[in-house]
């Protein structure tokens, strides 16, 4: 998740920006010397061998106040799956022109939603190479390109299982190509729906067929009554981890605490060979006890910050377990 990004970080690597937090490994006793005295080979540098540890301690992080949570709550995971596109059996050439596609909005203003684009399918009555687009409408920005090997007449599906998050806001999103000179076949937004301006699938999903001209926002969109031959399947599912994004400063410390018992675990565990560093001598009994003593750090400091988090207010994903209640009949 990008709000931990930059969370922590080590100031003889840190040459850009202070981190989010304000915390540094070198305020919980790490500093370069250390991290050269126990790095391995498998990495290239310090910038990877610490930037490895804060994933892992990150992932622990979030994993363990999603377990704390999980006993007071129920998650919920895939809200829709379904598909937007359809081929008509006509088979109708629509000529091609301009970019077009299909506009995908996401219409969320209070769930922690993600969104993935599984497959992507291509009915053009053109044989080369088609570069699909995929766009955030808010941003004027590309979000991704794949190549589709069109063949003419024939579905050319293309399985992508692309990802985006929704976090108590609308998504608009862009899925299409230039179809200058490219012909497609009549490809509907829904089977069998007159869907006007849009069709909704559900509650939170919006979809039509769209051309567009100038840069890549809502406002240059002009709807159609096809996809340019663009049929998508998706799913939309709740983000169990996203909501932690409300907090995540206030995690940096038991974060810089795990990375150190991590690279402490690191330099006792780690045979001479694997060291990259092989003229500094290796304390193992001190070792342990540093990681021992970080270990500790980190499991005090994690559950007080846990007690003071508020649930996640979203109805739609999470939920509360009801308390289970035990009645006992007197004889």
């Amino acid at each position: 998740m990008a709000c931990f990004d930059n969370i922590i970080a080590l100031k003889e690597l840190c040459t850009e920006q202070t981190p989010s937090s304000g915390v540094y490994l070198n305020d919980v006793g790490v500093d370069l010397n250390l991290v050269n005295s126990v790095i391995t080979k498998e990495y290239a540098s310090p910038d990877e061998f610490v930037a490895a540890k804060i994933n892992s301690a990150l992932t622990e992080v979030k994993n363990e106040i999603y377990t704390a949570f999980s006993k007071g709550i129920v998650t919920k995971t895939v809200v829709d799956n379904s598909r937007v596109g359809y081929t008509q059996p006509n088979l109708q050439v629509v000529t091609g022109g301009d970019y077009r596609g299909v506009y995908f909005q996401v219409y969320n203003n209070a769930n922690y939603f993600e969104v993935e684009i599984a497959s992507v399918d291509l009915h053009v009555n053109f044989t080369g190479t088609v570069a699909i687009l995929v766009y955030d409408l808010d941003q004027n920005k590309l979000l991704d390109t794949f190549n589709v090997s069109a063949v003419a007449g024939e579905i050319v599906t293309s399985y992508q299982h692309l990802k985006y998050l929704s976090s108590k806001k609308v998504l608009n999103l862009w899925i299409g190509y230039d179809a200058t000179g490219i012909d497609s076949y009549k490809t509907v937004t829904h089977s069998g729906q007159c869907c006007g301006n849009y069709c909704l699938n559900n509650g939170y999903i919006r979809a039509k067929g769209t051309s567009l001209t100038g840069s890549f926002i809502a406002s240059n969109l002009t709807t159609l009554q096809d996809t340019a031959g663009i049929s998508l399947t998706y799913s939309l599912t709740c983000d169990s981890f996203n909501w932690m994004c409300s907090f995540s400063n206030i995690l940096a410390l038991p974060i810089a605490y795990k990375v150190a018992s991590d690279i402490y675990r690191t330099a006792f565990a780690i045979t001479p060979q694997s060291r990259s560093n092989n003229q500094t001598t290796i304390q193992s009994d001190l070792m342990k006890e540093n990681f021992a003593w970080y270990e500790t750090k980190y499991s005090d400091s994690l559950p007080n910050i846990i007690k003071r988090i508020s649930l996640p207010s979203d109805t739609v994903c999470f939920s509360c377990n009801p308390p289970v209640r035990n009645r006992v009949i007197l004889p």
